[in-house]
């Protein structure tokens, strides 16, 4: 009986610390591994789907914005050339709207600028999405324009002035006044993702825009340009 009585006392024992021992590698297993939202993905798609009507009701804010950026019409347009992302068009849309600009220009693009991920990118800036103007070709697009500044990092063998993004900015601001007693307005122009303006896109600018980088590593995002030069 004193044999069995040990085992049994032996065997409850080894239970015992079994099951504290499981519950302890749950508790570590738990710290240990990060949680994962099941929703998040769904969460993600939605906000990407959502309609720029939604969008509107939602953020308010940047309607206001947008409607008040509007009535300066003699703020500087982008013009974007053949851009081929259609998140790289909604960022350059987000990046406008930051700095009260509202007339986007779109050349012969690769991509459709008002897809999901385009209006996600653009943050709530829907608004200056739908109102970009698609053209075939860079001769409409700039005909109302007084001063094209292209952008571009390499040295090109042309006669045209370099600028800082200081100087251009006070060619734009320059143009404000011209506007305002009838003139036409200023236009920064930008070349797509792979190669940048062509020389025959820069016969259209006035000056070339260079922003100080890193020469080794000069290439920027469409929207981190547009951003720089608003």
């Amino acid at each position: 009986m004193r044999a069995l009585r040990s085992i049994c006392v032996s065997l409850i024992l080894h239970l015992h610390l079994a099951k504290v021992g499981r519950g302890f590698m749950m508790a570590l297993w738990d710290t240990s591994t990060p949680k994962i939202d099941p929703n998040y993905h769904s969460r993600s798609l939605r906000a990407m789907t959502m309609s720029s009507t939604d969008r509107s009701v939602r953020q308010p804010k940047k309607t206001i914005a947008y409607e008040a950026a509007l009535k300066d019409r003699g703020a500087p347009a982008v013009i974007l050339v053949r851009p081929y992302l259609d998140e790289n068009v909604g960022s350059c849309a987000r990046a406008m709207l930051n700095f009260g600009l509202t007339d986007l220009r779109i050349i012969d693009p690769f991509c459709d600028h008002l897809t999901p991920m385009a209006r996600a990118r653009a943050s709530g800036a829907d608004n200056v999405l739908e109102g970009a103007r698609v053209f075939r070709g860079l001769d409409e697009a700039v005909a109302d324009l007084s001063e094209v500044i292209g952008t571009s990092a390499r040295q090109r063998d042309m006669t045209i002035t370099i600028v800082s993004p200081e100087e251009a900015a006070r060619l734009a601001v320059g143009t404000l006044a011209n506007f305002a007693r009838g003139g036409a307005r200023a236009g920064y122009m930008f070349g797509s993702e792979r190669n940048g303006l062509t020389n025959e896109d820069l016969v259209y600018a006035d000056r070339i825009l260079q922003i100080p980088t890193n020469p080794a590593f000069s290439s920027l995002n469409l929207g981190q340009a547009v951003q720089i030069c608003g």
